[in-house]
């Protein structure tokens, strides 16, 4: 028994680190049916045949689930010989390609170098879903300053991934200053975004100070972000269920068409996430209470 122990002292903990690092590596988040993001994740679970998918940022297969049962469908028109590619992480709509590829490297140990990661024409798009709108036109800059999670972009922009600051259309710079002054009233607009949220999850009931919250947070938004800025996208629905289910079909629709719009010009209008977003905000309209 100790010569036992002696030799599992010794192969044990190899094996359990082997073990953690196969879970690291291979393991598929597992997200309720009304979310698409990973981020919303339930928990992890171990797929063999699932993890043979290579990775692209631009994916041709997205995961679904039904319990545990995981569905891997194709999103794009395949050929036969076509290599099957899952995304491992945000996907182009959802994260600039320097965080994508910060992420990448830190989970599974590579540099992605998949077509997206490589497309030189990136930039621009990648400014209108995170960027600022300019100061002289409508168009979008990736600010040069820190942008905490929620500012600018769903995630955070590390102080070492920032863009020039210039704009993407014109080519107009905006000062760190007035960029600074623009992240000081977005903070605040987020906080709003993020009481008005509170107050929906304590009460359960959508009241007007909730509302009032979420459009003065919308109002700042507009006036400071990118028209197809993606944190934008995300207060017009959550303006859209409120207003729903406040009764207000008109208001709704109109949050709802806004939201979708912005979904759909970051990933385009027939890629799965568009879709589900659709699926959702009809799914919101139904259920408008009727007068």
């Amino acid at each position: 028994m100790c010569c036992l122990a002696a030799r599992c002292a010794q192969t044990l903990p190899h094996l359990v680190l082997r073990a953690y690092r196969q879970v690291i590596i291979n393991a598929i988040a597992i997200t309720p049916e009304d979310h698409a993001s990973a981020e919303d994740r339930l928990g992890l679970a171990i797929y063999p045949r699932a993890a043979m998918l290579n990775h692209a940022c631009a994916p041709n297969v997205a995961a679904s689930f039904e319990g545990s049962r995981l569905l891997i469908r194709a999103i794009t028109d395949l050929v036969p010989g076509t290599v099957l590619r899952f995304c491992y992480g945000p996907q182009v709509g959802e994260s600039i390609r320097e965080v994508r590829r910060r992420q990448l490297m830190e989970q599974y140990h590579f540099w992605c170098r998949c077509s997206a990661c490589e497309a030189s024409d990136l930039a621009a798009q990648e400014a209108a879903s995170v960027g600022l709108k300019c100061g002289a036109c409508d168009g979008a800059l990736i600010p040069s300053i820190r942008a905490p999670a929620g500012v600018c972009s769903l995630q955070q922009l590390p102080a070492n991934l920032q863009g020039s600051g210039t704009c993407f259309s014109c080519g107009t710079r905006m000062a760190a200053e007035e960029q600074a002054e623009r992240m000081a009233r977005l903070s605040q607009a987020d906080a709003a975004y993020n009481r008005a949220c509170s107050l929906l999850s304590q009460t359960g009931v959508v009241s007007a100070e909730a509302i009032n919250l979420m459009g003065s947070c919308l109002k700042v938004q507009e006036d400071l972000l990118a028209p197809n800025n993606q944190v934008l996208g995300r207060t017009h629905d959550a303006l859209a269920r409120a207003h729903a289910q406040h009764g207000d079909a008109d208001r709704a629709r109109m949050h709802a068409q806004r939201g979708l719009a912005i979904v759909s010009a970051n990933y385009g209008d027939r890629h799965h996430v568009t879709q589900h977003q659709r699926s959702r905000l009809e799914a919101t309209l139904r259920s408008v209470p009727r007068q």
